[in-house]
C-alpha cells in the first residue's frame, strides 16, 4: 500500500487484519519508496494513492505499470476532487498507461467518521482486493446463460449505453477499435475510475478509434458518432430538452452502489428519455452496479449485449445481468463492436441525437 496519509493506512491495515484470506505485507509514505518496496515484495495486488503530492502517484502508478504490466493495482482517490478545482501540479502531465489490471476506488469523505469510513473500506475496497487478481474461467467451465428474447419493436435504435468496471478501459478499446466508421448515434459510457482516468482515458481512446470519444461536461448536446464518458466522481444521466433534443447531465450525486459514477443514473434514464431506442452494453467489472438500470432497458424490450465470462477481467457487472436473464446476448468482447454496428445498421437508420 502507497498512500501518504497515516489514517487511511491504519484504516486499510486494520480492514484487511480482519480478513483470514488477505495479508497486508508492506506499506510506504511515497511514491519512490513504494515502487522499490513493489521490487522487493512482489505483492499480488497494490493498493496505491493516486492523489500525492506533486504528481507522484501518477508516476508512481507510471513506473509500476512500466516494470509490472500484469500487476494489478487499486487506484484509490479522494472523495472531494472533482477534476475541476484540481491544482495544476496534481493533474497527469503525460497519458497514463491505463492498460493491465487496474481498478479505482475512493477514500471515505472527510465528513465520515471512523466507523462509517471503516465499514466503506470494508464494503468497497476489501472485495476488490480479493478479486483484482481474479482471471477468467476457460470457455469450457462456463454455465451458458439463459438469454431473454427481444421483443420485435419498428423503433429505432438512438443510443447505446455502457457499464464498466475492472478491466473496461481496455475492453472498451477493443470495442471501439472494432467499430470502424462512427455509429449514426451517440454512445455514453459509466466507467468505474477517479475523475483524473477519465479525462486521460477520454483522449487516449480519442487518438486510436474512429469514433469521437471526450469525457462529458454537464449540458453537453449528444450528438451522433460521440462516445461520451462519465467524469470520475461525478454522476452522468440525460434528459430530453424542450425542443426534443437530448443533453448530458453531470451532478455531484451521492455514490450509487458505492460507485461514483455508477451506471444505473445513465442506464435508468436512457431507458427515461430513449424509451425502446437504446442498446445497453455491459463490460467487465465487479459487482452488480447497473443491474437495475439494464433491468429498466430490458423490460421495454431492448438489446442487452453482456460480454462474455472468458473475455472478461471480473465476471461480475455482466455475469449479474446475465443471471437475471436480462442479457439477449452474451459475446466475446472483439465481437461486440461489429454487433453494435450490425444491430443498429439493421434496426435503427439514423438515429441522430435523439430529436
Amino acid at each position: 500500500m502507497i498512500d501518504d496519509s497515516l489514517f487511511f493506512r491504519n484504516l486499510i491495515r486494520h480492514a484487511l487484519a480482519d480478513q483470514d484470506d488477505l495479508e497486508l505485507i508492506g506499506t510506504a509514505v511515497d511514491a519512490l519508496s513504494g515502487v522499490e518496496k513493489v521490487r522487493l515484495l512482489k505483492p499480488d495486488v497494490v493498493i496505491l494513492d493516486v492523489d500525492l503530492p506533486n504528481n507522484a502517484g501518477h508516476d508512481a502508478f507510471a513506473r509500476i505499470r512500466f516494470e509490472h504490466p500484469e500487476l494489478p493495482v487499486i487506484l484509490l482517490s479522494d472523495a472531494r476532487i472533482d477534476g475541476a478545482g484540481m491544482p495544476e501540479e496534481r493533474l497527469p502531465r503525460d497519458p497514463l498507461p491505463i492498460s493491465g489490471p487496474t481498478e479505482s476506488a475512493t477514500k471515505p469523505a472527510n465528513s465520515c467518521t471512523s466507523v462509517e469510513a471503516a465499514n466503506q473500506i470494508a464494503a468497497d475496497l476489501v472485495p476488490k482486493i480479493r478479486l483484482a487478481n481474479t482471471r477468467p474461467a476457460p470457455h469450457d467451465q462456463q454455465i451458458l446463460p439463459t438469454l431473454r428474447r427481444r421483443r420485435s419493436s419498428r423503433s429505432m435504435i438512438e443510443s447505446v449505453v455502457v457499464g464498466a468496471s475492472t478491466g473496461g478501459p481496455e475492453a472498451l478499446e477493443v470495442v471501439l477499435t472494432s467499430i470502424i466508421r462512427p455509429l449514426p448515434v451517440p454512445m455514453f459510457v459509466v466507467q468505474h475510475m477517479p475523475a483524473i482516468f477519465t479525462r486521460t482515458l477520454a483522449e487516449r481512446l480519442n487518438g486510436c478509434v474512429a469514433t469521437e470519444v471526450v469525457e462529458a461536461t454537464h449540458g453537453m448536446p449528444a450528438e451522433p458518432g460521440t462516445c461520451y464518458i462519465a467524469p470520475g466522481w461525478q454522476q452522468m444521466s440525460l434528459r430530453r430538452q424542450a425542443n426534443g433534443t437530448v443533453a448530458i447531465q453531470v451532478d455531484d450525486g451521492p455514490p450509487i452502489n458505492w460507485c461514483k459514477p455508477s451506471v444505473e443514473p445513465l442506464f435508468g434514464s436512457a431507458a427515461d428519455v430513449y424509451k425502446t431506442g437504446v442498446v445497453a452494453v455491459m463490460l467487465t467489472g465487479m459487482g452488480h452496479d447497473g443491474l437495475d438500470g439494464t433491468r429498466r432497458i430490458s423490460d421495454q424490450g431492448c438489446h442487452v449485449i453482456v460480454q462474455d465470462e472468458a473475455t472478461s477481467v471480473v465476471w461480475g457487472m455482466p455475469g449479474a445481468v446475465a443471471a437475471a436473464e436480462l442479457a439477449t446476448e452474451v459475446l466475446p468482447v472483439e465481437e461486440i463492436g461489429p454487433r453494435l454496428t450490425w444491430i443498429i445498421s439493421t434496426c435503427a437508420g439514423q438515429g441522430g441525437n435523439g430529436a
